[in-house]
Formats: structure tokens, sequence, C-alpha cells
């Protein structure tokens, strides 16, 4: 019972992450092409206690548009490692490895993607979304001009 009640949170706690970032707009279904989601659960053991953690992701193999560009720099475990060596080297603190809510950061989407929501969402109406978000194939590459954008506004080349 208690693991029901977790993954519930877990899931309005996804929701609303959703509506903090301005994923998505509510807007009346009218036969759009809509793609349908699904949630991806986990858990894991942080100091000794199981939390469950939802995510919420479009089944893009349903999605229609196959000409998005979707490449991204990525960052290989071998230049995490020595990326950490320099840090530790400097004397830098590392603060933060994980960005949480990442893909909902996003640039703003450059196409028209219309969502089917979750039974949890309580409504009648379809998404359409304003970010790229876990499972379309551009959103890497929208994730990746977001941090790009950021970088760049505060004077990095």
């Amino acid at each position: 019972m208690v693991f029901l009640e977790a993954k519930l949170l877990a899931k309005q706690k996804e929701l609303q992450n959703w509506k903090e970032n301005m994923v998505y707009t509510e807007v009346e279904d009218i036969n759009q092409h809509a793609i349908s989601t699904r949630w991806v659960m986990t858990t894991k053991e942080i100091d000794g206690n199981m939390t469950v953690k939802a995510r919420l992701v479009a089944r893009g193999f349903e999605d229609v548009e196959t000409d998005t560009r979707t490449d991204s720099p990525t960052c290989s475990k071998d230049t995490m490692r020595m990326t950490l060596a320099i840090m530790a080297a400097k004397e830098w603190a590392c603060m933060s490895l994980d960005i949480k809510t990442a893909f909902l950061q996003s640039c703003k989407l450059e196409r028209d993607v219309f969502l089917i929501p979750p039974k949890e969402a309580n409504t009648n109406l379809i998404w359409k979304l304003n970010k790229a978000i876990y499972g379309l194939n551009e959103a890497s590459r929208q994730w990746y001009n977001r941090v790009n954008q950021v970088l760049l506004e505060v004077g990095m080349k």
C-alpha cells in the first residue's frame, strides 16, 4: 500500500514539474495527430530509504515527423572522469552533476506536437507541447540548444 502511494505522489510531482516548466498548453482535441504517453517508474535507495521517481515520456515511435534535427553532443564517462580529476587538482567544488527535469527546461519546440495526457492529469483536453520531452526524437538536441544558449549568455565561448 505504501508503495502505491509513493508511485501516485511521484506521478503528481512529475505533473507539477511539467506545469512549473510550462511544458504544454491544453487545447481542444480537433482530431490532431496526438502521441500517447507512458509512465517510466524507477526506485532508488537514498540514505537507506526507498524513493520512487516517475517520468512521463512520449511514445516517440508514434511520431510522424521524421525531418527533425536530432544530433547533440554527449559526454562520455572518460570525459566526466577527466573533468572531475581537473576539478580535484584545482580544488574546485562540484556543486551538481544531475539536472532535475532537464528536458523540461529545454528550448521552445520548433514544431507542433500534441500529446494524449495520462489519466492522472484529469482532463478531457489534449496537450500541445511547448518543449521537447523525453521520448521525442529531438529532445536531446533541444536540451543541448538550451544549455548552449545559457552558457553563451553568461559569456562562455
